[in-house]
């Protein structure tokens, strides 16, 4: 059975993040595993139930297995654990390598993600959690800002630079969603039209001819020096359900490290969820 893999760390900026992958899970019939580590030495803040336990080694994974159950129960209701779904509690140093080693794992199709942190103390910390995971992870990582609902998965908007890789990008989207998604928007936001940048969305057009049928793929060019501005005031106007990018490997390149920083800018920016595929998996 496909699996989805939903990290929390308890935070009310995080209960977004569980309704849409619990959500998520029963629209493309998916085992959901939510999943929280444990991370030696823990740093309390005010966000987060303090579990009662006198011996922290031996009583912090059944005290934050209840606090997990709890949780769940608040914020899905009382028969989320019959909807295939898994609670799972582990312990570790580093949160980002145990979260990805979980995921590869358990096989994981899927792993979903708060935006922001619990205390505006470790908001930069889980906030870097997060972009490091989109950065390493070898499954796509479906980021969801607070207040995301998941009320319609239907259109699908890709960000593309024009690169080969988007389109093996936008094949992996697909093929997750494929049962529910009936809208595809691919962008390209280009600062000026000359001959090279038309041959370059030809050959790239073709390649996606080649790949889908154009019933429901369409490629939109639009000309804009500002190319966050300009997709954020896209995504603002239209229905969209999801957001699609490439996240690009630390190369010198200053094209590539100009698309990581607009991947991050909108993940923080944009009010609907995004979905990012690292490009050393395609």
């Amino acid at each position: 059975m496909k699996k989805i893999i939903c990290a929390t760390d308890y935070s009310s900026n995080s209960v977004s993040a569980l309704k849409y992958a619990y959500a998520l899970s029963k629209k493309i019939n998916a085992e959901l595993i939510i999943l929280n580590i444990i991370e030696y030495p823990t740093v309390w803040n005010s966000d987060v139930p303090k579990p009662k336990f006198s011996d922290f080694e031996s009583g912090a994974r059944k005290a934050y297995q209840k606090l997990l159950n709890e949780f769940c129960t608040t914020h899905l209701g009382t028969n989320f654990n019959s909807q295939n779904v898994t609670l799972d509690v582990k312990s570790g140093e580093d949160v980002e390598n145990e979260i990805l080693n979980y995921a590869n794992n358990t096989q994981a199709l899927l792993l979903v993600l708060g935006v922001k942190g619990m205390s505006p103390i470790k908001e930069l910390f889980l906030g870097s959690t997060t972009k490091m995971l989109i950065s390493k992870s070898k499954i796509p990582v479906i980021a969801v800002p607070d207040g995301s609902k998941l009320e319609k998965f239907e259109s699908l908007v890709y960000a593309t630079t024009l690169a080969d890789e988007d389109v093996i990008a936008i094949k992996k989207i697909c093929d997750l969603f494929d049962s529910i998604i009936t809208k595809i928007e691919v962008i390209h936001v280009s600062e000026k039209e000359d001959k090279i940048s038309i041959s370059k969305i030809e050959a790239f057009r073709k390649s996606l001819n080649a790949q889908f049928s154009s019933s429901n793929m369409e490629l939109k060019i639009i000309y804009n020096n500002d190319v966050f501005e300009t997709l954020k005031n896209y995504l603002k106007d239209q229905e969209v359900s999801i957001l699609g990018m490439l996240e690009r490997e630390k190369r010198v390149a200053w094209k590539n490290l100009f698309h990581r920083d607009l991947v991050k800018r909108l993940e923080t920016s944009v009010n609907i969820p995004l979905i990012s595929i690292s490009q050393e998996s395609v």
